[in-house]
């Protein structure tokens, strides 16, 4: 059974999840970035690897716990975007 969206942030500190939602709101994650690691640090009252440190775990988390949906809307699919299956046939055909 599919677990309810509500479980991806389930395992988040506080800190985490602020760290987390500063990055998305001044678009450290758009293309190109909008703001860097450094930027949003000095926004908070942590050192910038403190605040790296909080949003690296929020990340780990979120897409540990995003997992099963990820398994679940790919799993009908065939389709080998990254040409995995092809990269892992040269890998073992050169063993």
């Amino acid at each position: 059974m599919l677990a309810p969206a509500s479980q991806l942030f389930e395992d988040l500190p506080d800190r985490q999840l602020a760290a987390l939602q500063l990055a998305l709101e001044r678009g450290y994650y758009k293309q190109p970035r909008k703001t860097s690691l450094r930027d949003l640090a000095e926004q908070t009252a942590v050192a910038r690897s403190t605040y790296e440190e909080h949003l690296r775990k929020a990340e780990n988390k979120l897409l540990t716990n995003a997992g099963q949906f990820l398994r679940l809307v790919t799993a009908t699919s065939t389709a080998d975007p990254l040409d995995v299956a092809k990269t892992q046939q040269a890998e073992h055909a050169a063993d």
